[in-house]
């Protein structure tokens, strides 16, 4: 990927930035910088931090979640009460009514035709389906396996105050006893661990562990903070490939430490092994000074980056020293 200056770093920070929208998900990254100076000349970085991009969302053959973006009961005019979702009969309207139909371009839905937008009025009842309750049409998940739930949510901006509750929106975890927890956290009723307030749809997402519990998806009433909600996963996480270390390459490492690259200090790397014959460039290194580079097969931790270091311990000897001319 190619990029100005001024693009990569438009305050002058020093701290350039880009976004990879072509990363492949349920990966690892680790990215390099080569900047271009006006002449021509390049300079390479050194590795970053390796970055892993999770997988968040799934195809719907994946997806344990029906009708997950509300298209069908959108285009049905109403719920499955007998098949998807529960709640009283005498509710069934109430809920229905918060179906809308809109488009990502005007905001009213993240994805497709239609949402889920609420407005609570302080009632206490709620929608819900279940899962790994044997009875229910719903799937079984597989106890221990990591599984990843997303909701997809927009919450509007409010003049003054913000709103103080999180909705109580989301998978919870049963323990049979009348008590719901978040599946990750453990928290007993907090279904929502985090929200945005900015009248911008955001991706609600975490990975937990499943148990042999029932699983409530659930919408429920009673915090007055409005909500609308759009496309929702939940999936069995995928196995990530392990970790690569970054590699690096010798003619690269080398050439990003090289003079022609800007580095006065001509083999900065030491990946000669050796410190004499260096063009006139190391004077007064004798073979005492050949001894202390050290290579990584032999001493790895002395070793940065490339294949050579140099460890150095002092003798006491002032006459024994080795300078590097500058020319």
């Amino acid at each position: 990927m190619e990029m100005s200056a001024e693009a990569a770093d438009p305050g002058i920070t020093g701290i350039c930035s880009y976004s990879d929208s072509s990363a492949e998900l349920n990966n690892y990254y680790t990215y390099r910088v080569t900047a271009v100076t006006g002449s021509g000349r390049e300079v390479v970085s050194d590795p970053s931090v390796t970055v892993f991009v999770p997988k968040i969302t799934c195809d719907e053959d994946e997806n344990l979640m029906f009708d997950h973006s509300f298209e069908e009961s959108g285009a049905a005019g109403g719920f499955d009460w007998v098949n998807d979702w529960y709640c009283n009969e005498s509710e069934r309207d109430f809920w229905e009514s918060f179906l809308i139909k809109g488009s990502p371009e005007d905001g009213t839905t993240h994805d497709g035709k239609y949402a889920f937008d609420f407005l609570p009025d302080g009632n206490w009842n709620m929608m819900l389906t279940s899962f790994n309750k044997a009875e229910n049409q719903r799937p079984m998940l597989e106890v221990g396996a990591q599984y990843t739930f997303t909701m997809y949510y927009k919450i509007p901006y409010r003049e003054g105050d913000p709103y103080l509750q999180n909705p109580w929106f989301g998978l919870m975890r049963s323990d049979g006893e009348g008590n719901w927890y978040h599946p990750k956290t453990n928290e007993l009723n907090v279904y929502m661990t985090s929200m945005v307030q900015d009248g911008e749809w955001h991706a609600y997402t975490y990975n937990f562990t499943a148990t042999a519990d029932e699983y409530l998806f659930t919408i429920r009433n009673g915090i007055g903070t409005p909500i609308a909600i759009d496309d929702i996963y939940l999936f069995k996480t995928p196995a990530p490939p392990a970790a690569q270390a970054a590699s690096v390459d010798a003619d690269t490492y080398n050439a990003a430490l090289s003079q022609e690259n800007g580095n006065l200090y001509a083999d900065g790397g030491f990946e000669s092994g050796t410190l004499t014959g260096k063009n006139g460039y190391w004077t007064d290194a004798g073979s005492f000074f050949d001894n202390i580079i050290v290579n990584k097969a032999d001493d790895a931790d002395s070793v940065y980056e490339g294949n050579y270091g140099l460890k150095f311990a002092s003798t006491g000897d002032w006459q024994g020293r080795a300078q590097f001319k500058l020319r």
